[in-house]
């Protein structure tokens, strides 16, 4: 007997009454996040704070030696690596190990929230690289890819309370008719809840608009043009993943942006430089 749309049906009418808790900020990095938000801290006082966890120490210590900084001199200090990452980086970083904590636990779904968040990861990061290319605000485009994809996670938490009673997988077809109703006004009550810019949750909703987006003039140019950047972010990268690059659905989003259709062969050798530096995060 198939229970799968039974499940769903629930699922949905839980999400309908709001009959669910969002997880919030552990503590901890609730506190660090906070003291990065202060402009009077010193380096000093992140650096003693960041000790504390040797997780996220050697979270810093990676990024900061990683391409999206683009450096040949590696740093070998804690205090090197604040000040080559900066203060509001840093925060964003803080958030993607609170998200893996509070999020990616659920046996059920254990390798769909890996492969999720592996996506989310590639997208913050090649975003990042991609933002000289479509002159925007890198950091901004980093949290933007980070969480493109955190509604699909909080779904996953959600079916997993219902699922521990259940003795059947659910497919991936079902999976993605909950994602599609659900994902944006979920992951968009989540930010809110995170504290997370409006206009952030607002740029990610729209990659539901997919190539509507490119011919939408009602929408202001700036958020047209990020969350572009963070829609053909997330198509290349899966497709480099998938070792196929359909040229018909990213070109139009390379013309939108302005970068030349040569600078292909580039940029896929930019995210499988970026796989390497992602895998000690996922």
């Amino acid at each position: 007997m198939n229970i799968e749309p039974d499940l769903i049906a629930q699922f949905q009418l839980r999400l309908e009454r709001e009959n669910y808790t969002l997880p919030t900020i552990p503590a901890a990095s609730l506190r660090l996040m906070n003291l990065l938000s202060n402009p009077d801290c010193s380096v000093a006082e992140m650096e003693k704070t960041i000790t504390f966890d040797p997780m996220l120490a050697g979270q810093v210590l990676k990024i900061a030696n990683s391409c999206l900084y683009g450096t040949v001199m590696e740093v070998n200090s804690l205090k090197q690596a604040i000040l080559r990452i900066g203060r509001k980086p840093l925060r964003t970083i803080v958030l993607m190990n609170s998200i893996k904590a509070t999020l990616i636990k659920s046996r059920t779904f254990l390798p769909a929230m890996q492969a999720i968040w592996k996506q989310s990861l590639m997208c913050a990061f090649f975003s990042k690289l991609l933002a000289k290319r479509v002159r925007q605000d890198g950091d901004e485009l980093f949290i933007m890819g980070l969480f493109h994809n955190i509604g699909k996670l909080m779904i996953l938490s959600l079916l997993y309370e219902m699922f521990q009673q259940a003795e059947t997988a659910m497919s991936q077809e079902m999976l993605d008719k909950a994602y599609a109703t659900n994902q944006i006004e979920i992951g968009k009550k989540l930010l809110h809840l995170w504290k997370i810019p409006e206009r952030i949750g607002a740029i990610i909703a729209l990659q539901s608009l997919e190539q509507n987006l490119l011919d939408d003039t009602s929408i202001a140019e700036q958020n047209r043009r990020l969350a572009a950047t963070i829609m053909l972010s997330q198509k290349l990268c899966l497709m480099v993943a998938q070792n196929v690059v359909e040229e018909d659905k990213i070109f139009p989003l390379f013309d939108f942006l302005g970068i030349s259709q040569q600078a292909l062969v580039e940029m896929v050798q930019q995210i499988h430089s970026v796989e390497k530096e992602v895998s000690p995060f996922t």
